[in-house]
């Protein structure tokens, strides 16, 4: 197990005979450097992970030292927002209009062509890092506020797409050998980059209703486009809904969500999604929950909320019946600056029997 110096896991929690190897920081290439020496050393059987920093570096680690799993030709679709454009072409999704992007005359042309846009970093997660553009100017204040995106600009890290004015959806789905095997989608409450002045949070789709369905399908397109050897056991998807009612792609990552939907997953599933995605990945199939009795409906509907823009004012003894895992840290109302989506000071998992109703309970909570 390499993890970073940080880790909150006590010793207790890993199973007997792991070997822990930490490093000061985990993003950091010495880290990469350690576990390629490691792995040199010890020729796992396989290189398993769930954090979105390791997506490439393992896909990478796997093709160098020829270890079965997810190679580096499949996972730059899930980690470049260029590769990812062409990977919703092949399924036949519709997205949003885009273009890269390498000088301020290309976003001010973006601009006049798309109208309002979103400007994102090619690799970014989490929606650090994404601004909405309205016209030329925003892009020389931008630039005069953060001069690094001059340089990312060169360096062709940036991508513009079209703004889409609608609601944002976010499914988690697993696959056994390009089947679909659990499926859970969700609405956003916000849409998630405007969590500096919204919360995060999510509500699970009422299974049944036109949306799921059509949701469904655009999933099941992803896995056969995919295919049964890409490797790729989880995918967390995101679709934009138009005002107009056409569902657009958005972005799609190989791992699961972050926030709290592994609480809403086990609520609603009676499902630990981490240990079946290292299930999955490590090749243990046959101890697969989702492999063993494939696509559960939920038990009751539930979803969670993240207080991005401060602490809650609630408390645990202030929380209904139906509220549960409901977590604070810092002085009740205190403001709080967010560097991304899931940067909380606050969290909280809803029951409900309907979305709404699930909705309506998150936005009583304050």
């Amino acid at each position: 197990m390499l993890t970073g110096a940080d880790t909150k896991r006590r010793p207790e929690d890993y199973a007997k005979g792991t070997r822990v190897i930490r490093v000061d920081d985990y993003a950091s290439e010495a880290a990469t450097a350690t576990l390629l020496s490691v792995a040199d050393q010890l020729s796992p059987a396989r290189i398993v992970s769930n954090s979105e920093l390791d997506v490439w570096r393992a896909a990478v680690s796997r093709d160098l030292l020829e270890i079965p799993g997810m190679k580096s030709s499949v996972a730059i679709e899930f980690r470049d927002k260029v590769s990812m454009k062409r990977l919703f072409e092949r399924a036949k999704i519709a997205a949003p209009r885009f273009r890269e992007v390498q000088t301020p005359s290309d976003v001010r042309d973006a601009i006049a062509q798309f109208g309002r846009v979103v400007l994102k970093p090619r690799s970014g997660m989490g929606s650090q890092g994404v601004h909405v553009l309205s016209s030329p100017q925003d892009i020389k204040r931008l630039a005069a506020l953060q001069p690094s995106l001059i340089d990312s600009l060169f360096g062709n890290q940036l991508l513009l797409e079209e703004f889409i004015d609608g609601e944002v959806y976010h499914i988690d789905a697993m696959f056994d050998h390009g089947r679909l095997v659990f499926f859970a989608p969700a609405k956003y409450l916000f849409p998630p980059h405007t969590f500096r002045r919204l919360p995060s949070g999510s509500a699970l789709l009422d299974p049944g209703s036109p949306d799921y369905f059509t949701i469904m399908e655009l999933t099941m397109a992803l896995a056969t486009t995919l295919g049964p050897d890409s490797c790729v056991d989880v995918v967390h998807l995101e679709l934009f809904k138009t005002v107009e009612g056409e569902f657009l792609a958005g972005e799609v990552a190989a791992r699961l969500g972050g926030g709290m939907i592994k609480n809403t997953a086990m609520i609603s599933f009676g499902l630990d999604l981490a240990k079946e995605v290292y299930l999955l990945a490590a090749g243990q199939r046959e101890s697969s929950a989702v492999v063993g009795s494939p696509m559960p409906a939920p038990r009751v509907l539930s979803g969670h909320k993240l207080w991005t823009t401060h602490t809650p004012f609630m408390s645990a003894k202030d929380a209904p019946e139906w509220a549960t895992s409901f977590w604070t840290s810092g002085v009740p109302g205190a403001l709080y600056s967010p560097s991304h989506a899931d940067d909380a000071r606050g969290g909280v998992v809803v029951e409900g029997h309907t979305t709404r109703e699930v909705e309506e309970r998150l936005n009583m909570l304050n």
